[in-house]
């Protein structure tokens, strides 16, 4: 009896060292004081060869207009890293495509836009879209229609990372107001302390679901950006090892890997579909044994969940700050 007992306590104490040293490489990947290196992380790389991509292609599921705004001028003044972007033309508002139209024949050598091949839906027609995203030579980056601040060097550290990288399904820019990238950034002592706890959950109460709680992480981060200490924010990566389900504000592919499955996203083996998100970041994945990463310099600012938008629209001025932001930056 005593020999069970001991043999059951090693296992125990075995089972709660692997828990421990789990913690322990998942806090490596952020730390408390400065970004970690590779190194730290290098050993659980997958070796996977790069595929050559000459080409980078942006792409906006699109679009409302008050968003629009403030995007295209940060997509015009990476006209030098992209070659070009696509409008995915995901609505049915007369003057939000006008709109949209408008920017493409303003800039006709950069700006192209995309009809629907499905009924438009919200977020339910935007897979179809994919199909279009998998030339082998073609690395793609996708830009939600209220990404609100790009960074100067963020497209250029994503690509970057993302060539270098291919071990990675999916590369994610490191994401203001997004909830797993809040609970990393408030873990590290990026966020005030007054601000109520983020879960690890991509739809976190706090950090998906309250519109409170996305205005005071933007005042933080706008007033960070004034003083010139964004750089607090930056990290080196962060790889998703548990699949979890990521918010897909900002993040990089490889046309290579979308032609294997002719870009067929949300298509399950059963031939039954699954919303977009939940197959880019759960379900594939899982199912090649590469998980996504966040790329801690690549920083930039989401606006709003639908959950947090009507507090953000009608309770604040921030959109009206990221749009003073963006209007000097691309003409």
């Amino acid at each position: 009896m005593m020999r069970v007992l001991q043999f059951a306590v090693s296992c125990a104490n075995w089972i709660l060292g692997l828990i421990g040293l789990r913690v322990l490489v998942m806090r490596k990947e952020v730390g408390a004081a400065k970004p970690t290196g590779a190194a730290e992380v290098q050993e659980m790389d997958v070796q996977i060869a790069p595929p050559t991509t000459d080409r980078v292609v942006s792409v906006t599921p699109a679009g409302r207009r008050q968003y629009l705004e403030v995007l295209v001028p940060y997509l015009l003044a990476n006209r030098h890293l992209i070659d070009r972007h696509v409008f995915w033309l995901n609505t049915t508002q007369a003057d939000d495509i006008a709109y949209i139209r408008s920017v493409c024949a303003r800039y006709p050598d950069f700006f192209s836009y995309l009809e629907s091949s499905v009924p438009v839906d919200g977020n339910m027609s935007i897979a179809p879209f994919f199909q279009h995203c998998q030339d082998e030579r073609t690395l793609y980056i996708r830009f939600d229609d209220d990404i609100c601040y790009v960074a100067d060097d963020a497209v250029a550290n994503l690509i970057a990372f993302r060539r270098a990288h291919p071990q990675y399904f999916l590369v994610f820019g490191n994401t203001i107001n997004n909830a797993i990238c809040s609970f990393l950034h408030q873990r590290a002592g990026r966020l005030p302390a007054s601000t109520p706890p983020v879960q690890y959950d991509c739809m976190d109460a706090v950090g998906w679901a309250s519109g409170v709680y996305a205005a005071a992480t933007h005042r933080e981060f706008l007033r960070c950006q004034a003083a010139g200490t964004l750089d607090r924010f930056l990290f080196d990566r962060w790889v998703l090892f548990d699949y979890n389900r990521f918010s897909v504000n900002c993040f990089a592919w490889f046309g290579h890997d979308f032609k294997r499955f002719d870009g067929r996203v949300g298509r399950l083996d059963n031939g039954k579909s699954i919303v977009e998100e939940d197959w880019l970041t759960t379900y594939m994945p899982q199912r090649l044994s590469r998980p996504n990463a966040i790329c801690g310099r690549s920083l930039v600012a989401h606006f709003a969940f639908y959950t947090q938008r009507p507090y953000l629209e009608h309770h604040t001025q921030l959109l009206a700050d990221y749009h003073r932001l963006a209007a000097p930056r691309g003409t």
